[in-house]
């Protein structure tokens, strides 16, 4: 089937970078090295574009076949991809078959099928971001999809909070002030001051501190998982769904779409499903774990001690 690349995404790099589906020969799960400057020396770090550059040159393109797209009326899905098409890779850990199972998904959240199992100890991340190498169907008639995608690239996500949790979510306004700067500033340390995304930092200031949430959809509970340094710009993009001045939602898009290699309607795309996921969540009770904060030895304040118990489901319109 003939390739179509399309500016800005692997395009060049794909014939040359792209390895067999059995991933012989490549690097297994171990993100890049950062080794970034001191405070005083991040200037002299790449910017975001430059670093995050930097960063898919350094990793491999891996390809794999879509397993089960047989399955759950998979077919009309896969029927419709679009060669370089952006899919997210989003790990199952529940999942009753696999519990390491990674699931295949357009950035709508419509599912193809899966990684198959052999791959998937591959996959470092909760989700990751990859795109259609080729696909078609077979002398049956049963449509199929090759996968590209660089396992261990981090993601730039949306956290899709429910709304009963979001409000109290942003912990730098929630624990006290000197137990915040602590952990922030040894998360800078221990990223030697660079984005954790994209490798690179800020003009002004070189990152920022956020929370690393996993969101459990079978307990309905956020796990704090940690906390990572970001570079301004894509602390911004984390949050491009909570904009409201349009110059700054334009701003954090436009790095969502620029890190992660999508075009202006893949990046809707994604927010359309962040939101929904968002509002589903809302329909349940959630509640937080934060025993990664009482494991840094801070005081947990009444209010966030309350959400550690189920919080109510919130409707949304």
């Amino acid at each position: 089937m003939p390739l179509i690349s399309r500016c800005g995404r692997m395009a060049a790099q794909w014939l040359g970078n792209l390895r067999p589906s059995c991933y012989a020969g490549s690097a297994r799960g171990q993100p890049v090295p950062m080794r970034g400057p001191g405070p005083a020396e991040f200037k002299k770090a790449p910017g975001v574009a430059e670093a995050r550059r930097q960063m898919l040159e350094s990793l491999p393109l891996e390809s794999f076949k879509v397993v089960g797209v047989s399955f759950e009326g998979r077919q009309e899905v896969v029927s419709k991809l679009q060669t370089a098409q952006a899919l997210m890779l989003v790990k199952e850990p529940h999942n009753e078959h696999d519990p390491n199972a990674v699931a295949v998904l357009t950035l709508a959240g419509a599912q193809l099928g899966y990684v198959p199992r052999e791959l998937t100890q591959n996959f470092t991340q909760d989700v990751t971001f990859a795109s259609v190498y080729s696909f078609g169907a077979n002398e049956l008639g049963l449509y199929g999809a090759q996968v590209a995608v660089r396992p261990t690239l981090p993601p730039l996500t949306l956290d899709a909070l429910p709304a009963s949790l979001a409000a109290a979510a942003n912990l730098s306004q929630e624990v006290a002030k000197d137990e915040w700067d602590r952990l922030r500033r040894t998360t800078y340390r221990n990223a030697n001051f660079r984005c954790e995304i994209t490798g690179g930092a800020g003009p002004d200031h070189p990152v920022e501190c956020h929370e690393r949430w996993y969101l459990d959809d079978v307990t309905h509970t956020a796990k704090l998982m940690g906390l990572m340094a970001l570079a301004p710009e894509v602390h911004l993009a984390k949050h491009a769904d909570r904009q409201k001045d349009e110059r700054r939602r334009q701003a954090a898009i436009w790095t969502l779409q620029e890190v992660n290699e999508w075009n202006v309607n893949e990046a809707d795309t994604y927010l359309r499903y962040v939101a929904a996921k968002a509002a589903e969540r809302s329909q349940h009770a959630w509640k937080f774990d934060l025993g990664w904060l009482e494991a840094q030895g801070c005081q947990i304040p009444a209010r966030l001690q309350a959400l550690c118990r189920a919080s109510p489901a919130i409707a949304t319109p």
